[in-house]
């Protein structure tokens, strides 16, 4: 279930100035506890329920900035206010990560048909993004990520875990659930962290049936065997079903859980080619890496310390 939230125009505004005033070299938790004292308890009440099972793993929230989008703005450096919003505002729930391989490396990425990659299917391209979770490659993917909407264009597609294994349950699709339930899949590195590379062969679904979670990237994923080809084909004809398009104004802010939701788009054309949005990855279990200087390593993904 997806949660919706607004955040009052004045209180808007308030955090708007305070994140353009905040130093650039702030850590996101000195942002965060700025920001805090200013955001209604409504708001820190559905931050904190995000992460829970109660809340569904999908929180949308109305009104976080972007503040000002100077005219020539083509990263999110350039924004005065944007990032430091998004950062802050995401530390009160988890701590921000990054895959040290993907694009620049950094915990903020834009999300924009970016020159030279427009033909791409990746966050920087134009083509078509199939529903997808964050960085399966990876032993151990981000738990969730966040999404703030700069400036508008096409709707993103979501669906989540729980209704897409309900729907392969009401289709009768039991060899599929578990073929899925077995090591039977490999997902192959994205271009964003160079497009070359395989993992070890693994499940696509794990959890309970209750609490179901997925491990998947229909643009990446791939079935090492037939049952497990087949049980692909189901999942994608499942997601599909299940998935629905959010419509983001600038501001919103979006929250999704890497183990109960996939995402994903549409095509963009010219009409949208405007389309750029801000992300990050999110850790909710950074407790459970060693500390390594100024950030802390968890198979592959590193986290602002």
């Amino acid at each position: 279930m997806l949660r919706e939230i607004t955040v009052p125009l004045p209180t808007t505004r308030r955090i708007v100035k305070l994140a353009g005033l905040a130093e650039r070299s702030a850590s996101p938790v000195e942002i965060g506890a700025t920001l805090a004292p200013h955001l209604p308890v409504d708001v820190h009440r559905a931050l904190a329920d995000f992460r829970h099972p109660w809340g569904g793993g999908a929180l949308l929230i109305h009104g976080v900035g972007p503040g000002p989008v100077p005219a020539g703005a083509v990263c999110h450096a350039d924004l005065p206010a944007a990032g430091v919003l998004l950062s802050g505002v995401v530390s009160l729930v988890a701590t921000l990560a990054a895959v040290p391989t993907e694009w620049d490396g950094k915990p903020l990425t834009d999300v924009k048909a970016t020159p030279g990659l427009e033909q791409t299917v990746s966050s920087k391209g134009m083509k078509a993004l199939p529903l997808h979770q964050e960085d399966q490659h990876l032993n151990l993917p981000p738990d969730g990520l966040a999404l703030l909407m700069v400036t508008g264009g096409n709707p993103i597609r979501v669906a989540s875990t729980t209704a897409i294994v309900d729907d392969l349950r009401n289709r009768d699709e039991h060899q599929a659930i578990e073929a899925l339930r077995r090591p039977e899949f490999v997902h192959h590195t994205p271009l964003s962290c160079g497009g070359t590379g395989v993992s070890r062969p693994t499940p696509v679904l794990c959890g309970p049936d209750g609490k179901p979670e997925l491990k998947v990237d229909l643009a990446t994923t791939t079935g090492i065997t037939e049952s497990g080809k087949n049980a692909l084909v189901a999942l994608a004809r499942s997601a599909d079903l299940a998935a629905f398009d959010i419509h983001l104004a600038p501001g919103d802010l979006l929250l999704l859980d890497n183990r109960r939701w996939l995402h994903g788009h549409g095509e963009l054309d010219s009409s949208s080619a405007d389309r750029w949005l801000i992300r990050c990855l999110l850790i909710f279990d950074s407790w459970r890496v060693d500390r390594d200087g100024p950030t802390l390593d968890v198979q592959g993904v590193t986290v602002a310390a």
